[in-house]
């Protein structure tokens, strides 16, 4: 086309389509285009500056805006100018259309696209002129608070506008090239041109084969998946979904589990590396009370403030979290706690156990249980509880239930040690059997290996057993590890099991809330672990990366035909 020429040569318009991957010809575009400049593109729709056939006339200049859905073309109404002799270019500021109005000599005008039905001028150089000596002039961004906006002069500088103020004020951005340059404004976002066909192709899939392929993919990528479009928020977001993805990271190796550490503060690392540790915040952070980590279950850690006994269920991995109220129990002291996953019910239960002390009654002891539902968000007392639990450390889950070491007898100071599990599905105890020890004289508690429920024997001075409930339907036990000391480790007074490596043949442990260290299976030796930011003193526990989405709700979008809406459901 020869714009300088009353005579039209020829027009021809064609549409590649990343989905379709290949190009159509349209034969409804019957204007002539004004310049070579590329469309600008607001509200679904492709704007230029064009005229009709053989009419040259300035006047006769209207802005064409081809819609990308309908694939059609339209005009679009026009501002009422109070002058028509200027040139006129479009442009987008805060994603709405916008006309700049350049009087030659006169400086220019700028309108912009309001609701997408109405025009409103936002700039006017045409008075004041604040702005000397420049010929072209395009808006760029907002500043923050929305006082100003950055414009681009002749292609070689920048300047805020004030539009309060109707004052200028220049940008100085180093290493700008010295020749012409144009500019645009990007949105940082996710898409890739070719994951863009993926996306489609996944779309015409089976749900139950898009929720396989989601499945296979880690918490991080899932994250970033998530903000591609509404549609794919909504399928990982969903219920279903996220219960897959749990049961493909329990046969997974440990590149998704975290190993969170508890000191003066919390630190997050990550147990694949185990290079250094980072600070990370949690929903009790508080300058005033001491937070515990009551226990971990499905990528979910429950937290516990000590002196006012509030709960907080949180997902380090996704951030989100959900406060628990405090137990109904009008003392707070000889507290203990447990959380676990009833599968029976799909319900995260928080279990407490008050216990009080009556000294003046032969060391007797009155238990009072509270189980708090997170499904129905109420608590529940348990009526027939009779076992003291031995000391104050929080119950371990595996296998659908909580364990703590406990006694039969009444009296605190009598009775021999047992296993109690409590149940979180038909929500009662039962003593568990115990492996059958040579020795007897030591000190137990409780842990968890590989999502095993373990027992662990302190010999004061001497040694360290561990056994691991192999089987928990027969209730058979193996005796994994046996360190002594000095020979193996020179002196230590507590164990703690993590984690396997990840060929299985080494196991990870925390040593007197100091160190960790691997310890090998096979040659029975030890590896101490340097990781750097690490505190002199530490509690630890293993946490798995999930999409558990608990607390803080998790918005639900509409999709029309594929698309999201701008707006989520109502709560």
């Amino acid at each position: 086309m020869d714009t300088d020429s009353e005579d039209f040569a020829f027009s021809e318009t064609y549409i590649y389509g990343l989905k379709t991957r290949y190009w159509r010809k349209i034969e409804c575009f019957s204007s002539i285009l004004c310049d070579a400049s590329s469309g600008i593109f607001a509200n679904g729709n492709l704007h230029w500056v064009a005229r009709q056939r053989h009419d040259l006339v300035i006047t006769s200049y209207f802005i064409m805006s081809f819609d990308l859905g309908l694939e059609n073309c339209r005009k679009v109404e026009q501002p009422e100018y109070g002058d028509i002799h200027f040139d006129m270019t479009l442009g987008l500021i805060g994603g709405s259309l916008c006309i700049i109005c350049t009087y030659r000599e006169r400086g220019a005008d700028i309108w912009m696209m309001s609701d997408n039905i109405q025009w409103c001028k936002i700039i006017s150089l045409t008075e004041l002129r604040p702005i000397h000596h420049y010929d072209l002039i395009k808006p760029l961004i907002y500043s923050r608070n929305g006082s100003e906006i950055l414009l681009e002069l002749d292609n070689e500088r920048f300047i805020w506008y004030n539009l309060q103020k109707k004052l200028v004020r220049e940008v100085n951005i180093r290493q700008l090239p010295t020749e012409l340059f144009g500019t645009e404004v990007f949105c940082g976002s996710l898409l890739d041109p070719e994951y863009i066909g993926a996306k489609m192709i996944l779309a015409a899939l089976p749900v139950k084969v898009q929720c396989y392929i989601f499945s296979q993919l880690p918490v991080k990528t899932l994250g970033q998946a998530q903000c591609v479009c509404k549609t794919w928020y909504n399928f990982i977001n969903g219920p279903e979904f996220y219960k897959m993805h749990l049961e493909v990271l329990k046969k997974c190796d440990d590149s998704g589990l975290l190993l969170i550490l508890k000191g003066e503060r919390f630190l997050s690392v990550k147990a694949q590396l185990l290079d250094k540790a980072i600070e990370i915040n949690h929903p009790l952070l508080s300058n005033k009370e001491y937070t515990d980590i009551v226990g971990s279950c499905n990528g979910l850690i429950c937290l516990c403030n000590n002196q006012n006994q509030n709960f907080a269920l949180w997902n380090p991995c996704t951030g989100k979290h959900e406060k628990v109220p405090h137990p109904d129990f009008h003392v707070k002291n000889f507290l203990t706690h447990g959380f676990g996953y009833d599968s029976t019910t799909d319900d995260y239960k928080v279990v407490s156990i008050l216990q009080q002390h009556n000294r003046l009654k032969g060391g007797t002891v009155d238990t009072e249980v509270e189980v708090y539902s997170m499904k129905t968000r109420s608590r529940k007392l348990i009526q027939q509880f009779s076992y003291l639990v031995c000391n104050p450390c929080y119950g371990i889950f595996a296998n659908g239930a909580l364990h703590w070491v406990a006694r039969q007898s009444p009296n605190l100071y009598s009775g021999s040690d047992l296993v109690i599990a409590f149940d979180l599905g038909v929500e009662k105890c039962r003593v568990v059997k115990q492996p059958n020890y040579v020795d007897t004289n030591f000190h137990m508690s409780l842990g968890l290996q590989g999502g095993n429920l373990c027992i662990l024997c302190h010999y004061p001075k001497e040694s360290f057993d561990l056994w691991v409930m192999a089987d928990y339907q027969t209730e058979s036990w193996t005796k994994l590890v046996s360190i002594s000391q000095p020979n193996v480790i020179r002196c230590f007074e507590y164990m703690k099991p993590l984690a396997y490596s990840k060929d299985g043949s080494e196991v990870l442990f925390e040593q007197d809330n100091e160190k960790l260290f691997w310890y090998n299976l096979r040659k029975k030796t030890v590896e101490y672990v340097n990781i750097t930011g690490v505190p002199k003193s530490f509690d630890s526990v293993m946490c798995s990366s999930s999409l558990v989405p608990f607390g803080n709700g998790t918005r639900k979008y509409e999709v029309i035909h594929g698309e999201p809406t701008m707006h989520p459901k109502p709560k």
